[in-house]
Parts: C-alpha cells; structure tokens; sequence
C-alpha cells in the first residue's frame, strides 16, 4: 500500500529543521530517495509523478469551487499588494491583506463593468481567490502566486507571446483598483491597499485526463479535490490525523492497490499570509501528527512505501529500508 502526502510549502523553510523538535521531519526527508524536476508548481509535480497530462490550475481550483468550467476558459486572478521599495515593486499576496467580501465584490464589480466589451468576467469565490472567464486562452506563461508572494515582481513577470499586452493589461488593472473608493477608504484607514491582480494558473483544460488509467483515492479540498473531480476518482474529508488516515486504509481493502493521496496545505497558506510563525506551528503539528504515525507504519509494515511531494518538482520516496540509512543527515 502506498501513501502519497502533498504538502506544498514543506522546503521553505530548510534551515528550520536543524532546530530542536523538527528532528523527525529532518530525519525523514534525509533518508528518502530525493527526486528534482525543475520549474514545476505542486500541482504538476504530482500530476507528473502520476504520470499524468498536464491540467490547469485554474481549471481545477474552478472545478472545486463549483464554477462552470466548460464555458469559456480560466485564469486565476488573485488580488494583491504591490508595494514599491527604493528600486523595487514587492508582491503581497492577499491572504495577508484582511481583504472583507464586500470590498472583493466591488472590486469586482469594478473589473467587469471595464471589460465587459472585451467579454471578461472576473468571479469572486472568496476574498482572496478570484478568477478570470474569458472567451479563448491567452499565449502567456505565469508564475504560481506562492513563488512571488513577497518578493520583488521583476523575475516573475509574464511571458509569452501574449506577454506584452497583458502587461498594458496588470498597469490599467492597477490604475482602476487604485483610484476606486474601496481603496481610498482602506489608505485612510491605514491599510495596505489592494492594488493589482496576479494572473496565473494557465494551461490545457477538459479533455486532458490521463495518459494511462489511473486507481486513486483522494482525501483534501482545493485543487486536489478538483482533480479527482476530474478524474472520476473519489474524494473524502481530510481525516483529522495520520493514525485516522491509517485506520481507513486499513479498513477498506479496496484501498490496496491503488494509490492513496492526500493535500495537506497549511503550510501553502502560512507562505501567502506571510506568517514564519504560523508555518512553524503548522511543520510542527505536521510533524506530530502526521509523519511520525505515517513511520511507524513503514517500520510495521502497514504501509510499503510513503511519498513526500513537497512542491516545485520535489518529491521524496521512504520505504521501511530507506529508515534505516542513519548515515544521511542533510536535507538539502
């Protein structure tokens, strides 16, 4: 039986796990077998270690979220914080800007009425995650919010073939947020404004599946849940703990020969929010009360083989041999 955990944001913070109570996530990540694939986003590391097409992100965070995805085709298009520095302009994700819905709905608003002839429509979902319908794919490549978040926009900019217009696009976005009564309230109330729209999340819709059959059990939200949406594959609740995900494993022997994955994204949102804090918190809970069940039950037996994919074309491979193996120390 094999374990697949996703847990985006994982390697953020390497250093971290040199320090005292974070010995087990240290341990783990030394001992596995480490595979690398460069420039890849956590949702493409697992469709490639699946052996899977490529599918948008967009696509299926708008399948989880109930949206009609065979209509048009999406972008994500999140709202940020652009702050300017002495020589440079900071990216912000809005998951730390406190943003309330009915800021977000007129916002929105906002957008639509400008581009209602270019045939647009932006869609709020929740404050922080909003997407673009629009009639036919543009030639761009993106960035994942989670690379840019906090950092200067210069290296993650668009590109592509479409690149040049879509940046005249992010400067009129940004003069229309800018001027609107939302964030003239927000300024004078001393709050970061909402100034700019991350576009991202592009690529091949419905009609990719898979490239071979794929037997998979999926637990979690978001992304993953669109995925097994997608697949015709089925999706349950997060349970609570490793120990719980176990007993469930066990109890169902249609579980055995498939492959059993689960999203844990606490971590992916501690990065957006900006909290090192929070992120800490969150590794060590982690830590607790998921890989030190999920070792126990390589060293058992009850589980064959477990698989870290950490994000950006990382993934680690531990089998109850791999535990063994005291001699490695370092994660990166």
């Amino acid at each position: 039986m094999r374990g697949i955990v996703v847990i985006p944001g994982l390697l953020a913070q390497p250093a971290v796990f040199n320090m005292a109570g974070f010995g087990l996530t240290q341990q783990l990540l030394a001992r596995a077998n480490r595979f690398r694939l460069p420039n890849q986003t956590i949702v493409s590391s697992l469709l490639h270690y699946l052996k899977l097409n490529p599918i948008s992100y967009a696509y299926l965070t708008a399948l989880a979220d109930g949206l009609d995805v065979e209509q048009g085709v999406w972008l994500r298009a999140d709202p940020i914080l652009l702050y300017p520095d002495k020589t440079q302009l900071f990216c912000f994700s809005g998951h730390g800007l406190n943003i309330q819905t009915e800021e977000a709905k007129q916002l929105v608003l906002e957008l639509n009425y400008y581009y209602q002839a270019e045939g647009w429509t932006f869609v709020m979902v929740t404050p922080e995650r909003w997407y673009l319908q629009l009639p036919t794919l543009p030639q761009i490549q993106s960035y994942a919010i989670e690379k840019v978040a906090g950092k200067p926009i210069h290296d993650y900019l668009l590109q592509g073939a479409d690149a040049k217009r879509w940046r005249v696009i992010d400067n009129e976005i940004q003069m229309i947020l800018y001027q609107h009564s939302v964030n003239q309230r927000r300024e004078q109330q001393g709050m970061a404004m909402i100034n700019g729209i991350w576009f991202w999340g592009e690529g091949q819709v419905q009609g990719q599946s898979s490239s071979h059959p794929i037997n998979a059990n999926f637990w979690g939200q978001g992304w993953l849940q669109g995925l097994a949406q997608h697949l015709k594959q089925p999706i349950q609740v997060l349970p609570k703990d490793g120990y719980q995900w176990l007993e469930s494993l066990e109890s169902s022997s249609s579980q055995s020969n498939a492959d059993n994955i689960l999203l844990l994204d606490n971590l992916y949102f501690a990065l957006l929010q900006g909290d090192n804090t929070l992120w800490q918190q969150y590794c060590c809970n982690y830590q607790q009360q998921w890989l030190q069940p999920l070792q126990q039950a390589l060293k058992q037996g009850k589980l064959q083989q477990l698989v870290l994919i950490t994000g950006h074309g990382d993934w680690f491979e531990l089998n109850a041999w791999h535990l063994w193996r005291w001699w490695r120390k370092a994660v990166i």
